[in-house]
């Protein structure tokens, strides 16, 4: 038979708190651990969410670069008639439309980064001044335009 209550309780010695006496200092002690948690996982890091969508920006550029080149070189082939059959895996037009494709896809998922990170920008204290959201905002869209 299975023996609970104060009794079966305070039975090895440990002393029995009601629960309007322990409830308080358990509730301090969490919101203590939270509160050390935040501090710890702000301060000592440099990465903010505003460095992180700079890093994503000028990923984002570079791609958008990296595009551009292999649209001027495919319009270069097609002009000079050196494009080759698409359907061949060697041809330096398929080369170039896979280049393409997977570099937009990569862009893409920049640019989803980079609408999250200006999202999140919002819930981050700023020390030592504002980040320009707007700015950044009409970058993002230049870029997905």
């Amino acid at each position: 038979m299975r023996v609970i209550g104060l009794k079966a309780a305070t039975a090895t010695g440990q002393p029995y708190y009601p629960l309007y006496e322990l409830g308080p200092y358990r509730l301090l002690t969490v919101m203590g651990g939270v509160t050390v948690a935040y501090i710890w996982t702000i301060f000592p890091v440099p990465i903010t969410e505003g460095s992180v969508l700079r890093r994503d920006l000028g990923n984002s550029l570079f791609l958008l670069a990296n595009y551009l080149s292999s649209v001027t070189s495919t319009v270069e082939l097609r002009v000079q008639d050196k494009e080759g059959t698409v359907s061949q895996r060697s041809s330096p037009g398929r080369r170039l439309e896979k280049m393409r494709l997977k570099v937009l896809q990569k862009q893409l998922a920049v640019l989803t980064s980079m609408r999250q990170n200006l999202l999140f920008l919002s819930w981050e204290p700023s020390f030592g001044g504002g980040f320009p959201k707007a700015s950044y905002q009409a970058i993002i869209d230049e870029v997905q335009t």
